[in-house]
């Protein structure tokens, strides 16, 4: 991060609204699908999140509960923050029908997972992102960025930079790309044309609630991460609950059921990103099929993947809990 403070970044721009433009159209040339601006202040759910985390539904994920005293503003991270730039990827993979959370006969890993790790792609593109705004504006510019990595409550500033909604999921809808959606955030110590926050379309839907096998979502806008099937075989390292064991069915590495039953998802374009194609050989595999799997092939295969933070050892007792249950 540049310290340096004598910057002035509209040496060459009339204004704040021109200096947002050109953001916006240098964030979609790099490849960002979304961009948008928020004032760097307390996020919109920040009693929420706190509530949330009092109540132990972040589970062992430590990540969540660290740095309380930072996620209350941008500014707490970065004293010269004016402004937050939100960014999101649609990465809808191309998926055959019948390759479903919901009920399918295949070993089935969530659909963010089947391509390459979304931080390294994201993190390079706000980089990029960075050294266009630097050489084209000014040199002395401060931001820091993150990648779902820094103490930001990202889906609380997404929502307020018009990216889309918090729905009763917990996850950030948009009409056009539903929930499939990676964010990142830029902070930016410019004052910047803030975007309207987008207003909330669930209405009285309620059936991602419902459709949750584990009731994890046990009331709408909150998710209890000690009863979701994504935390139990994404991010818990211990032994996995009896009861979560006998709903994942085909599960060896996440759930999507709450997303793949969510109107705004339904008639989807796949994405244009090829970093999220699913790699080649794991979809249309039984669980049996994985049982074989050497820690040599799996660091190979999944080298690049969200897979890998679960390690081989991780991913064998997701393929035996499967096992035991199917």
């Amino acid at each position: 991060m540049d310290k340096e403070n004598n910057v002035n970044p509209m040496n060459n721009l009339s204004d704040e609204l021109t200096l947002s433009i050109l953001i916006k159209k240098w964030a979609i040339e790099l490849g960002f699908d979304l961009v948008g601006f928020a004032k760097a202040d307390t996020p919109i759910n920040y009693s929420h999140y706190i509530n949330s985390i009092e109540n132990s539904y972040h589970a062992e994920m430590e990540f969540l509960s660290s740095s309380i005293e930072l996620k209350k503003s941008p500014t707490k991270i970065m004293p010269e923050c004016k402004s937050v730039i939100c960014l999101a990827i649609f990465y809808n993979p191309p998926v055959p029908e019948d390759y479903s959370g919901i009920n399918s006969d295949y070993a089935y890993i969530s659909r963010y997972a089947l391509g390459m790790d979304y931080h390294l792609v994201l993190n390079k593109l706000c980089k990029k992102l960075i050294a266009k705004i630097k050489n084209e504006i000014d040199a002395n510019i401060i931001t820091m960025h993150y990648v779902d990595t820094g103490p930001i409550i990202e889906k609380s500033f997404s929502s307020m930079a018009g990216l889309g909604w918090i729905g009763k999921n917990t996850l950030i809808i948009n009409d056009k790309y539903g929930s499939y959606m990676f964010l990142s955030e830029i902070l930016i110590n410019l004052e910047l044309e803030y975007d309207k926050p987008s207003r909330p379309k669930c209405g009285n839907c309620r059936i991602c609630i419902d459709s949750c096998p584990t009731k994890a979502l046990i009331e709408p806008y909150i998710l209890n991460s000690q009863l979701c099937i994504s935390y139990h075989t994404n991010e818990n390292r211990g032994n996995v609950p009896n009861n979560i064991k006998s709903k994942l069915k085909t599960k060896i590495y996440g759930c999507d059921i709450c997303q793949e039953v969510c109107p705004y998802n339904n008639k989807l374009s796949t994405t244009s990103h090829k970093e999220f194609f699913p790699k080649s050989g794991i979809i249309r595999k039984n669980v049996s099929d994985w049982l074989s799997i050497s820690e040599l092939e799996f660091k190979d295969l999944f080298r690049d993947s969200p897979l890998k933070r679960l390690k081989y050892i991780g991913f064998s007792r997701n393929i035996n809990n499967v096992m035991q249950t199917i």
